[in-house]
């Protein structure tokens, strides 16, 4: 009776499972969503010179807008420097959910007659946030951006 070498079926399973293991990486993978930053990332890298242009612009001002978070009145508050107010600013507001895309919203830039926006923070889901400030002010465009937690 012949002898039957174990090596040939050792080295076999052993392939087979490093083959096993991979196919079921590969599913995985397959299976995990993955968000992108922005769905229209092409069109906003070719735009990204007037962005360039925003922020020198508005790191050359003087003074910046404030955003204050007010957890305990649960509001956030964006105060204009008050060279801006007699400047008429317009512009928007958005926040930018990094870890999840469907929660980013944008809001107008309106404040009252002492410079002020207050933002209620009820509507909003805690945690990390951008808030991306983009106003025109004397016909040019300016961006500032600064990051919150909210807790």
């Amino acid at each position: 009776m012949k002898k039957v070498e174990p090596w040939p079926l050792g080295i076999f399973i052993v392939y087979l499972l490093f083959a096993s293991l991979l196919l079921g990486k590969l599913v995985l993978s397959q299976q995990d969503d993955v968000e992108l930053v922005s769905s229209d990332y092409y069109e906003r890298g070719v735009e990204y010179q007037a962005q360039i242009e925003r922020i020198k612009r508005s790191k050359a001002l003087t003074e910046s807008i404030s955003i204050s978070a007010f957890m305990g009145q649960k509001q956030i508050k964006v105060i204009l420097p008050e060279t801006f107010k007699v400047q008429g600013v317009t512009g928007s507001i958005n926040f930018f959910r990094p870890s999840n895309g469907k929660l980013d919203f944008s809001l107008p830039l309106v404040t009252n007659q002492e410079g002020v926006q207050v933002i209620p923070t009820g509507g909003i889901q805690t945690g990390f946030w951008r808030i991306r400030i983009r106003w025109t002010m004397k016909g040019l465009e300016y961006y500032q951006e600064e990051a919150i937690n909210l807790s």
